[in-house]
């Protein structure tokens, strides 16, 4: 241990890094620290650590352990103080360096490990090589960054403050001169380009492309380079010319690998390589600076092929650093000086002679210079901003590339993208002959087509190109081009001169509707002067543009041709024609400029084949008179018209350009609205809306959805609450005051999202059909006024009051009609949702316990009193589920002084199921394992689940009344786990849709994945606009759901000898034994009295058919835990006969797992059948093999022997195995033991002396075992103790337990005389 204080065991340099001191020390504590990748040292060692430390560096060069006692203080003198310790450092405890002083003061750096112990302070910053472990009470007040990991038991307060005070000497700099952006090449190239210019957006250092593609790139577009000599950027020399310090940002994606691929070059008339940063043939990164190249790291990551990689470059003095994704991958030293640049280029090694090679294939994108070195966080924030499509600056940049759509029409019919619609007339836009048709040449059409993509309307460029043929008719009128506000379902404006997109304020004829700007290409010139105010008069075969509008109002004439309509040709304003252009189509160009603010420049141009020539100069719509503000997105349509003249108008080969667009996403396809069809102007009207997904509103858009409702205002009344609402779920109710009799037409003028163009709204006045005519509602003075309340099927309403009411004469209120009086009211009933067409069965509605007619023409007649306040009290009932209308009329009469009297009334209404009834078919009461098997986990079951009525008295859902008409789209569902204590799965259906039917139910087929005992679920339902839901509803308890197989894995085996075992001696198994589901995941469930199932471990040889199960023995298995049972064993045995006698071998022995499960689950991917050959064929394989192994009947032989008293005597051991006709050596023993201690002798006349432990090839190595020589003659007797698997039956009695016997003798050999015949037992 050296006392204080190192060199470091990070990458060295002798020269200052050109790094921020804020760039080490990044917050508190920063632990596995790449930053800085290499640390200086001093030039000279300074060994010494004084009081006070004077601000220069203290060096502790001696790579060793060194130490700072107890209680230590350091104070410093000024500025900062730097102590290097190269090795490991130990503070120990109430150590104080710094102390009293600032932060600022002190800065400890170590390359191997420090601990700092109980009550040590530092007043400082500390950077540490390797790991750190702060102690008790242990204070840092500073930072802390270490190159290892930090076991921080102490405190670190963080004082960023500090560190721009710090005088880091060769560490860091307090700060580094900023980096100031020199150049930025976006590379957003709108088009393959044999020649471009390379905008730099500096406006300082354009450059040239030359072959270059488009590609898509990380921030908007990128530029291809297609790897040959012609494909190439070139920049100005003066971008890298004279530079010492500076940084370079971009990012590649390669499509090649190996070979040489420059990145960016730049040499002089002198050298080659003034500068290159390249990528090598194996895909890593290397520089050259001034004729030498260098590599950043020892072991460099490699560039992956097609992805983009972000790659940064610093040069600071004699840096140079790369950095890779925003990783540091390494700092070098490389030559110094300014750049001398002569030429310089993206994509090739442009040389010295003018001569290129080591072309690069792939994109790059985004190439930013800085003078001097980029920071670690703004290398880092760049990173980030690009990779997340942002500008380096962190702002959203301008897309400088137009991106084009286009239809040529050539197919059948128009795609998808088109919705069009009439508005009058017969004939809706088609492609006919390969064109768009917009009209026919006949009279008063009225059309439109609008394309389904959004186009934002400020800060963009619109351009919209097509070949317009106009032709066989009389000549009359035209084709508008419509930009209207997407929020606002698109309807065509008038037929004749509006062109389909003015209105017609006489006639009550709606403009386009949400129009914006309309262009229109007028043959007969009255969209000059109709459609809207303004405009010089009609103006023959011109171009002219209105502003917006709504409804009648607005569609200001603009701009148009004939010097904005000053002149009035007798030919018409433009030569050639606008139509008889069938045989040579003009081409048309549009173009809504947006992109400054407070500005939208619109421009017309025309090509008849001469070039395209401006008909109508750039002016800024927005700026015009009564133009309403840019909406948020605009809709493209197009728009025919004929009147009293006419032509066929076509467009072919359209071309809609833009910045931004964007797709429609969903859309709802039109609203629908009920009501009563009994409107009175005393109370608001209810409507129930729904936003439909399709034509037939058999979806609905249940995200939230933003209507505008219409009218929007009312004189003499208005929606309740306004006419923007809100909803979710895909209905809501809306209520509609009108205080005079009267109609009132209702829609939906727009929406979010936005409705299907051209869509109408439908409405239902009570029983009747939907229609677009019912959405004109009538008010009417007088009438029956009752609200029957939503509520529960099969449940009465009481006490409903029925009020014959009439407008006040002074007043909007309603008052009495009639009052103490007895009255015969009509009632009938409709059903509204589901409506009268395929009902499973059609549940009469009941008003004070009487049936009602379904047939207005045939009403229910029922006496009501009404009391002195006009009203009489019902009681109203509807048996099943789903929304019907009471409609009640009272016809006056001569008897009742009241002939000719009419009131109507009516009411919708809903009424809900009282619950849901979930079955299973396992139910079983118990609820825990000794419930039977239902199905396995995973598997598919019915799941039946039932829409019940309310019963009077009833506590069971089930047993209750059905209602048939129930249905209602995902309904979520859920379960619970009953038994065991464990997880509950995952259920395989996660909602369904009720169906209608007579029986009132649906079944699905559900699944869940565990074992156990189950409940299955509905949520709770909120019925069409009900807001008392449909409560959660809880099934029955499930019978019990097992595993579906049990599979076998982590399988493990070992022969006891090598590559065999004997009979009777243990060899090793384990296995890993999970319970499935069906889809082959861990049922955890399966433990406990769940685990029905016990394992058997069966053996067969060579397939067989002879079960030798029976001789099996081993260790018991374990319990079953979170769905698996481990099993390890050492004792696994195949036991001889019982006889003990020989048999076998059994060369090929499988061991098998079987599966005894009274639940019927099998071993998954049985393979055997320990008592069928060929269990394969007949498919009656039932156990999984574990383990083929080699198994021999063994046993141990020792020779007797012989030899002179003075040698020692080798004891000869040989194993032998049972071939099925004799016993052989067993040369695969390599295993049986030699031991001392296993050999037996009959008397004291020698000793034995083991030299080997093991057999070798089946017998005893030379000298491997002996007996020592006793220098005197004499006979000993040895038995041999081996184990079970290498006893015999040496004596021949039946028994098969002996151990091998022998005897030794020494001496002149002359015969036992006391032997008549001696031989050895083979």
């Amino acid at each position: 241990m050296r006392w204080l204080i190192a060199s470091f065991m990070l990458l060295i340099s002798a020269n200052a890094l050109a790094i921020n001191c804020d760039d080490i020390w990044t917050q508190a504590v920063r632990s596995n620290s790449a930053i800085p990748a290499s640390i200086p040292f001093p030039a000279s060692p300074n060994p010494s650590f004084p009081e006070p430390l004077a601000p220069i560096d203290y060096y502790y060069a001696d790579n060793d352990n060194y130490q700072i006692v107890n209680g230590t203080i350091r104070t410093t003198s000024g500025a900062t103080s730097r102590v290097f310790v190269n090795g490991n450092l130990t503070i120990e405890n109430n150590v104080v360096l710094n102390a009293g002083g600032p932060a600022q003061n002190f800065i400890l750096v170590v390359s191997g490990s420090l601990i700092l112990n109980n009550n040590a302070v530092i007043n400082g910053f500390v950077l540490v090589g390797g790991a750190v472990q702060l102690n008790n009470n242990s204070v840092i007040n500073g930072a802390l960054t270490a190159k290892g990991a930090v076991a921080n038991f102490g405190t670190v307060n963080y004082l960023p403050a500090a560190i721009p005070l710090l005088s880091g000497g060769v560490v860091c700099d307090a700060l580094l001169p900023p980096a100031v952006l020199r150049a930025h090449y976006p590379l957003d190239q709108c088009f393959d380009e044999i020649s471009s210019v390379l905008t730099e957006l500096t406006g300082n250092y354009n450059g040239a492309g030359l072959n270059l593609s488009r590609a898509e790139g990380v921030v908007k577009q990128a530029v291809r380079f297609a790897g040959n000599v012609q494909s190439r950027a070139e920049l100005p020399a003066a971008l890298l010319n004279g530079l010492d310090n500076f940084s370079l940002s971009l990012w590649i994606n390669p499509e090649t690998t190996g070979g040489f691929r420059e990145i960016i070059s730049a040499s002089n008339n002198a050298r080659n390589n003034e500068f290159e940063l390249y990528l090598t043939p194996e895909n890593t990164i290397r520089t050259g600076i001034k004729g030498t190249y260098h590599s950043f790291a020892s072991n460099p990551p490699t560039i992956q092929a097609n992805s983009w990689q972000h790659l940064v470059f610093t040069r600071s003095g004699g840096e140079v650093c790369l950095y890779l994704n925003a990783g540091l991958v390494g700092c070098t030293t490389a030559q110094m000086g300014d750049l001398v640049v002569t030429r310089a280029a993206l994509g090739v090694w442009w040389q010295s002679a003018n001569s290129f090679a080591d072309f690069f294939t792939g994109r790059m994108d985004e190439v930013l210079v800085y003078q001097n070195r980029l920071s670690v966080n703004e290398i880092s924030q760049i990173y980030s901003l690009q990779r997340d499509g942002f500008n380096y600056d962190g702002n959203s940049r301008s897309d400088t590339c137009l991106s084009c759509l286009a239809d040529d029409f050539n197919s059948a019919s128009l795609s998808d993208s088109w919705v069009t619609a009439r508005s009058s007339g017969t004939f809706t836009p088609q492609v006919i002959n390969n064109r768009l048709r917009m009209t026919q040449a006949v009279g008063n059409q009225a059309t439109s087509a609008t394309y389904q993509r959004l186009y934002p309307a400020a800060d963009n460029l619109v351009i919209v190109e097509f070949d317009y043929l106009a032709y066989g008719g009389s000549g009359a009128d035209g084709l508008a081009v419509v930009l209207s506000d997407a929020a606002v379902t698109p309807q065509p404006g008038s037929f004749g001169g509006p062109l389909g997109y003015g209105s017609r304020a006489n006639q009550n004829i709606s403009g386009f509707a949400g129009g914006w700007l309309g262009i229109g290409l007028d043959e007969f010139g009255n969209f000059s002067t109709e459609g809207g105010p303004g405009g010089p008069g009609r103006r023959q075969q011109s171009v002219a543009i209105r502003g917006s509008g709504q409804g009648t109002t607005g569609y200001r004439y603009l701009r148009g041709t004939c010097n904005n309509g000053a002149t009035n040709p007798a030919g018409g304003c433009l030569s050639p024609r606008v139509d008889g252009n069938q045989n040579n189509p003009h081409r048309y160009r549009i173009t809504v400029d947006s992109r400054s603010a407070g500005s939208a420049l619109v421009a017309v141009e025309r090509d008849h084949g001469t070039g395209f020539i401006t008909l109508i100069e750039p002016f800024n719509a927005l700026t015009e008179p009564g133009q309403a503000a840019v909406p948020e997105n605009f809709l493209l349509s197009l728009t025919g018209s004929t009147g009293g003249s006419t032509n066929i108008h076509e467009l072919d080969n359209l071309s809609i350009c833009a910045l931004r667009s964007t797709p429609v996403g969903q859309q709802i396809d039109h609203f629908e609205f009920d009501y009563s069809g009994q409107a009175l102007t005393c109370k608001p009207e209810t409507f129930t809306v729904r936003a439909c997904a399709n034509a037939a509103c058999s979806q609905l858009i249940t995200n939230p959805v933003t209507a505008t409702l219409s009218p929007a205002t009312l004189a003499d009344g208005g929606w309740v609450g306004g006419n923007t609402i809100n909803f979710a779920g895909g209905t809501t109710t809306v209520a509609l005051r009108r205080s005079t009799a009267g109609s009132t037409l209702i829609g939906v003028s727009g929406s979010v999202p936005t409705t299907r163009p051209l869509s109408q709204t439908l409405c239902r006045a009570g029983g009747g059909g939907l229609s677009a005519a019912a959405c004109n509602v009538s008010f009417a003075t007088a009438g029956l006024v009752f609200a029957v309340p939503d509520g529960i099927a099969n449940q009465p309403a009481d006490n409903i009051r029925v009020a014959a009411v009439r407008q006040g004469d002074n007043t909007q209120q309603c008052v009495p009609q009639f009052a103490n009086v007895s009255r015969t009211v009509s009632f009938w009933s409709s059903y509204i949702d589901p409506g009268p067409a395929a009902r499973p069965a059609s549940l009469p509605l009941q008003v004070n316990s009487s049936n009602v007619s379904l047939i207005a023409a045939s009403p229910t007649s029922l006496a009501l009193n009404f009391d002195q306040n006009g009203e009489a009290l019902i009681s109203v009932n509807y048996a099943d589920a789903g929304q019907v209308q009471l409609s009640a009329r009272y016809n006056g009469s001569v008897a009742t002084e009241d002939s000719g009297l009419v009131l109507n009334g009516a009411d919708q209404f809903i009424r809900r199921p009282a619950g849901l009834c979930i079955q299973n078919l396992g139910h079983c009461p118990a609820a825990d394992a000794s419930c039977p098997v239902f199905r396995r986990a995973g598997e598919v079951f019915p799941l039946n689940i039932s829409a019940h009525a309310w019963q009077q008295g009833s506590t069971d859902i089930c047993a209750n009344p059905v209602t048939p008409n129930f249905q209602q789209t995902n309904i979520a569902l859920s379960h619970s786990l009953i038994a065991p204590v464990g997880v509950p799965g995952d259920l395989g259906q996660q909602s369904y849709s009720h169906q209608r039917a007579l029986n009132g139910s649906t079944s699905i087929g559900q699944s869940v994945s565990e074992v156990g005992v189950f409940r299955f679920n509905t949520a709770p339902v909120n019925y069409l606009t009900m807001t008392d839901p449909l409560p959660a509803g809880s099934g029955q308890a499930s019978g019990r759901f097992v595993p579906a197989d049990f599979a076998l894995s982590d399988i493990s085996s070992d022969a006891a000898c090598g590559s065999f075992s004997y009979m009777q001696q243990p060899f090793t198994l384990g296995f890993t034994l999970t319970a499935r589901n069906t889809a082959g995941q861990r049922t955890q469930n399966y433990f406990g009295a769940f685990a029905n199932s016990s394992l058997l471990l069966q053996a067969e040889n060579a397939d067989d058919g002879i079960d030798l199960t029976n001789r099996l023995t081993s260790s018991g298995f374990g319990s079953w835990a979170l769905g698996q049972q481990l099993f390890s064993t050492t004792e696994l045995r195949l036991n001889r006969q019982s006889s003990g006698a020989a048999d076998g071998p059994f060369s090929a022995l499988t061991v098998a797992l079987n599966i005894i499960d009274p639940d019927g689950s099998l071993v998954a991917n049985p393979d055997t059948n320990v008592t069928n050959s060929n269990c394969a064929a007949d498919n009656s394989c039932n156990a999984a093999a574990l383990m083929l192994t080699d198994m021999r009947y063994g046993r141990l032989q020792m020779a007797n022997g012989f030899g002179p008293e003075f040698d020692d005597l080798p004891v000869n051991l040989t194993a032998e195995y049972w071939d099925g006709s004799l016993f052989q050596s067993n040369s695969a023993d390599n295993c049986s033991v030699i031991s001392v201690g296993n050999l037996n002798l009959s008397n004291s006349l020698t000793t034995a002396q083991a030299n080997a432990v093991e057999l070798s090839s089946g017998k005893t190595p030379v000298g491997g075992l002996v007996l020592l020589a006793p220098d005197e003659p004499g006979t000993v007797s040895a038995i041999y103790q081996v184990p079970l698997w290498l006893q015999y039956d040496w004596n021949d009695d039946g028994s098969y337990t002996n151990s091998p016997v022998a005897e030794f003798m020494f001496g002149r050999y002359r015969g036992n005389p006391r032997q008549i015949y001696w031989r050895e037992r083979f």
